[in-house]
């Protein structure tokens, strides 16, 4: 789950982690602030109150034994003084104890207080008892009321006080304790909580960090110097991945230079091929242009060795009628002797002979120069195909060979006509000499 996770997502877990810890760090921290504050509070506005307004009425009690004492000692003005001074006193202490009974709240606060109140009770009769004795001049009972019951009732007055005073400092200590066993569990609890976010905070900031190096392969600057290597057409980079990384961003892109190492390769063998085809056309088309040339020279020779044949034909032509008025001079002569006639008759067989050779040659040559003519006329139609600049000529040079083949055929069966023509005559001069030697 955790493999495919975006890495906004974790960075989100990762500060949302950290952000539950310190809002519970924060929580708890407020809550035992307030529990302190509570207790602060309580010890300032309630119990240390009672223990200054307890501590008031014990010095009330002491300003009311002094005046008591003063009132006994002095006479006249001094005297009365001293008397005035104690109903301040019992006011201040009235008051006192009325605070204390509208804040004391638990059963032995309440238990001291009524201990309180009586002995006050006690204390006052005797205070009032002592006044009275006092304003009735009855100096010689003083004494022993003042050594007797007046100092017992005081002493118990003041004990209860003083045990309210003693009560509300050991509640005091009691919440000072409490306060500092809480601060100091606080303090450990916070410290222990800080403790567990900064492993935790550790723990994720290394999970994303090797999360991230897991997904780039690397280093970031290393993978963006690869990259930037790679964008600017460096090939030759050597990308470095760890033995077992196959799904990294380094890694894909090592895969992505091989492959692209490759491509260029292929590209760069099919450009090298390309070229080498291209050398091989050029090769072949400087073939075809030399095969033309060769083409164009081979009509060239054949037209040459045509007119050739041409001017052999017509000497043949020629040979032909001298053979012919030589034939006629030999029947013309064969009516003079039987001699002549034989020798001419033989000649005229030698001529014969001769003048099938020259037939044969001129058919040999006639159907040598038809086939001539049609490789001519397939050369041409290829040659039409690869060199049509030459195509006109060559029609040319075809029509022109197709009128000199008709031409040599039409020589050939005067030859023909000529050598039937010779032998005929040969054949009346061997008759007239026949003739010639019966007579």
């Amino acid at each position: 789950m955790f493999t495919n996770m975006k890495l906004g997502v974790r960075l989100g877990m990762g500060f949302a982690v950290i952000v539950i810890m310190m809002i519970i760090t924060t929580v708890i921290a407020i809550t035992d602030i307030s529990t302190l504050n509570s207790d602060i509070q309580m010890m300032t506005n309630d119990r240390f109150p009672k223990t200054v307004q307890a501590s008031d009425v014990v010095r009330a009690i002491n300003v009311i034994a002094r005046n008591l004492r003063n009132a006994a000692m002095f006479t006249g003005a001094e005297q009365q003084k001293a008397l005035d001074a104690i109903a301040p006193q019992r006011k201040i202490i009235t008051d006192t104890l009325e605070k204390l009974d509208g804040t004391i709240k638990s059963d032995k606060g309440r238990e001291i207080l009524k201990k309180i109140k009586d002995g006050r009770n006690a204390y006052v009769i005797d205070q009032d008892k002592f006044i009275e004795l006092l304003k009735a001049g009855k100096m010689t009972e003083l004494p022993p009321l003042m050594q007797g019951g007046l100092r017992t009732t005081q002493s118990n007055y003041i004990a209860a006080v003083d045990e309210l005073i003693k009560f509300q400092v050991d509640i005091m200590n009691k919440a000072g304790k409490g306060a500092g066993e809480a601060a100091a569990s606080a303090s450990r609890l916070l410290s222990i909580l800080g403790a567990i976010a900064t492993l935790l905070a550790i723990a994720i900031a290394w999970w994303i960090i090797r999360s991230v190096l897991k997904q780039l392969g690397g280093e970031p600057d290393y993978a963006r110097e690869m990259v930037a290597r790679v964008a600017e057409g460096d090939l030759t980079v050597k990308v470095v991945t760890h033995p077992k990384d196959e799904t990294s961003l380094l890694f894909a892109m090592k895969t992505m230079v091989d492959k692209l190492s490759q491509v260029v390769s292929d590209v760069n063998s099919g450009a090298q091929a390309l070229a080498s085809a291209s050398e091989e056309v050029s090769a072949t088309s400087q073939s075809l242009s030399q095969a033309s040339s060769e083409q164009a020279a081979g009509v060239e020779e054949t037209s040459a060795s045509i007119e050739q044949m041409t001017a052999s034909i017509a000497q043949n032509t020629e040979n032909a009628k001298v053979t012919e008025g030589m034939a006629s001079k030999a029947a013309q002569d064969a009516a003079d002797g039987g001699e002549s006639v034989n020798a001419t008759v033989a000649a005229m067989k030698q001529m014969i002979g001769k003048l099938s050779e020259v037939v044969a040659d001129v058919n040999g040559g006639a159907q040598a120069l038809a086939s001539a003519s049609e490789e001519v006329s397939a050369t041409a139609q290829a040659l039409s195909q690869a060199a049509s600049e030459q195509a006109a000529g060559v029609e040319e040079t075809s029509a022109s060979i197709e009128q000199m083949t008709s031409s040599i055929a039409q020589n050939t069966e005067n030859a023909k006509v000529t050598e039937g023509m010779a032998s005929k005559a040969a054949q009346d001069a061997a008759d007239g000499g026949e003739s010639v030697n019966a007579t």
